[in-house]
């Protein structure tokens, strides 16, 4: 396997549809992995699983990691990791869509959302969302609101994500200020939080909202984004303690 450890920090971002899911197991993957997809019984799951691995391990090759099988271990939280030292990734799906990046020097989270599935975003706002985020949606047009909600969703779910914590981190604990055209700041930061983050969200200009949230090891990290992906907004957030830096389209390939 290729060293990551002394690799300048990277992030790549990779976009597949279901249609592309691989219609037999990959030789490839691991014993374990083998077991967790023969407990997925609901078809639609199969495919994200399946199609999310082969995903992940393209973008392996391509980094040179040289792996022999794919097995990945569980953390804390749950979160799936890889057994290899300075490679983080994330994998998210919705409706028919499966997201994911890689992270190389660097811990990533990802969410990708389907704006057209149903869902009752307005209950969401009032029983999920900050204060401030609340404001933030309602005082918009109605016709903006929903894309606002989910910029704001998918912010919020690629931080707790990238935090290894998911839901367990509750929404209402932390605010994003998206009032600045191209930026992302803090509003309320996450108390615990004195890290410092590289944000960024993005949308194919139809029915795809994604974020990327990057534990910033120091200085920018590029992010590589595939064809049909426009960067929306991003920001520098220093955490509980320091102010969030923004610009526009951060370090992006």
């Amino acid at each position: 396997m290729t060293d990551q450890g002394h690799a300048a920090p990277q992030v790549r971002l990779a976009l597949a549809c279901l249609t592309s899911c691989p219609e037999v197991i990959p030789a490839w993957l691991g014993a374990a992995e083998r077991n967790y997809l023969q407990r997925l019984t609901h078809p639609q799951r199969r495919a994200f699983f399946l199609l999310g691995r082969t995903l992940l391990w393209q973008a392996l090759q391509d980094l040179g990691a040289g792996l022999g099988e794919l097995e990945l271990l569980r953390g804390a939280h749950g979160r799936p990791e890889l057994p290899m030292a300075g490679i983080s990734f994330n994998l998210s799906g919705s409706k028919e869509t499966v997201a994911l990046a890689v992270g190389v020097g660097c811990t990533v989270g990802l969410d990708v959302e389907d704006t057209s599935r149903c869902v009752d975003d307005a209950l969401i706002v009032r029983r999920a969302m900050a204060e401030h985020d609340r404001h933030f949606i309602q005082g918009m047009a109605p016709q903006e609101q929903r894309a606002a909600f989910f910029e704001i969703w998918t912010l919020k779910e690629a931080y707790t994500k990238a935090r290894g914590m998911g839901l367990k981190l509750g929404f209402g604990r932390f605010a994003f200020d998206l009032d600045g055209p191209g930026r992302i700041a803090w509003r309320v930061p996450a108390p615990d939080d004195q890290r410092t983050w590289q944000v960024h969200t993005f949308t194919d200009g139809d029915v795809l909202q994604l974020a990327l949230c990057v534990d910033r090891p120091g200085a920018v990290v590029p992010v590589a984004v595939p064809h049909g992906l426009h960067g929306q907004r991003w920001g520098v957030l220093r955490g509980a303690a320091g102010e969030g830096l923004h610009g526009s389209r951060l370090g992006c390939a």
